[in-house]
């Protein structure tokens, strides 16, 4: 664990021993401190996805996300030794995230560590993450290091936006292809398949109990040790009805809040 000050805050960078993957937090007092609000997960959309085939993944509506940053940014320090990159000092003004949204804070971590950015002024906090939106936010997490596996899906052309990403998320392993040997980048990723995205990265044991929820019964049996794991580093807290609505799809504020979670745990 490393704190820098970069500007006038200060900015915890973790690397898990286990993946060499790197976490960032942002602190808010003027010296560094364990202490963080934590802001409740809201219930996603209610859209029903679906029936998932035997692997856990999920064809999607084929809605296409907001186009990602042609920069890639890189957050962060992995364990191949880079450099922290320069973090913009404030927040872009998101004509669609007011301050007092619940995901706001959220918004304000993933775009200050370069992990989610918006397009045309916009952060479009209601539209749906897609497994090329969270494959190429896996690929920054990691410090976007050099692409090495083959793309070996039809559906993923070189040179798009999330080709490395998808080739480097494949390759180790963190998001696989459908039974039809296609990637389908512009599927919609529900909340168990997020969770076993990032628990797989994490490289960390499952720990928590499902229980305590109203749908645990809900609960994929591919997906339900990933979960507990997720719980019990609060990385998924549920909704204010004590649910987990693991098989309803995730939006892009709901991903932020739970990427910040899972950098700040």
């Amino acid at each position: 664990v490393e704190v820098l000050e970069v500007g006038d805050e200060w900015v915890k960078v973790s690397i898990n021993g286990k993946t060499g993957y790197m976490a960032i937090k942002f602190l808010e007092d003027e010296m560094p401190t364990d202490q963080s609000d934590e802001h409740p997960e809201m219930p996603a959309d209610g859209q029903t996805p679906p029936e998932m085939p035997a692997d856990g993944q999920q064809p999607g509506d084929g809605q296409q996300p907001p186009a990602m940053p042609g920069d890639g940014g890189q957050p962060g320090q992995s364990g191949d030794g880079q450099q922290p990159p320069e973090l913009p000092s404030t927040m872009p003004d998101y004509t669609d995230v007011a301050p007092d949204q619940w995901y706001s804070a959220a918004v304000d971590y993933v775009t200050r560590a370069g992990l989610m950015q918006g397009a045309g002024g916009a952060f479009s906090p209601d539209a749906t993450a897609s497994r090329a939106m969270v494959a190429t936010i896996l690929y920054r997490m990691a410090g976007s290091p050099d692409a090495n596996g083959t793309l070996r899906f039809d559906d993923v052309a070189a040179g798009t936006w999330y080709s490395d990403a998808v080739a480097w998320c494949a390759a180790a392993g963190i998001i696989t292809g459908y039974d039809d040997g296609l990637f389908h980048p512009d599927a919609a990723v529900t909340r168990a398949q997020l969770a076993a995205m990032l628990y797989r990265y994490s490289g960390e044991t499952a720990q928590g109990e499902l229980s305590g929820f109203a749908d645990a019964d809900a609960v994929p049996a591919w997906a339900e040790e990933a979960l507990r794991w997720a719980v019990g580093a609060g990385v998924l807290k549920g909704d204010n009805q004590s649910r987990l609505l693991p098989n309803e799809t995730a939006t892009r504020a709901q991903l932020a809040q739970i990427l910040m979670n899972f950098g700040q745990k």
